[in-house]
C-alpha cells in the first residue's frame, strides 16, 4: 500500500508525501525481503525517482546504484517474474474493485 500511495502523491506532483510514502514502502520491502531481493530494489528505485525529482540528486543517485548492484544478482528473468508477480497482483485488485487505495481516492 505504501508503493501505490507514493506512486499516487509522485504523479500528483506532493513529492513530500510520495517521499514519506516511498521511505515507508522501502522499510516494508526491507522486512519482508531483505537487503538483496529484487522487490526491495524495485522500491529503493521508487524512492529514487521521488528524490530526484526533489532535487535531491546525491541520494538519488545513491539509491540507483544500491538498487543495480541487487538486481546485478539476479537474472533479468527473476527480476521481469517478480515485476510480473506485482502487476498482476494491481490488476486483481483493479478488476475486482477491492483495491485498498479505492476508498482513499473517493
Amino acid at each position: 500500500m505504501a508503493e501505490n500511495l507514493a506512486e499516487l502523491f509522485y504523479h500528483r506532483r506532493d513529492y513530500a508525501k510520495a517521499e514519506t510514502y516511498g521511505r515507508k514502502c522501502v522499510m516494508v520491502r526491507h522486512v519482508c525481503f531483505g537487503w538483496r531481493h529484487p522487490d526491495f530494489a524495485r522500491a529503493l528505485t521508487l524512492l529514487a525517482s521521488i528524490l530526484r525529482s526533489e532535487g535531491n540528486e546525491y541520494e538519488a543517485d545513491t539509491l540507483l546504484r544500491r538498487a543495480a548492484a541487487i538486481r546485478a544478482n539476479f537474472s533479468s528473468e527473476e527480476v521481469l517474474a517478480t515485476n510480473a508477480q506485482d502487476e498482476g497482483r494491481t490488476m486483481q485488485r483493479d478488476t475486482k474493485g477491492s483495491s485498498s487505495t479505492t476508498g482513499i481516492l473517493k
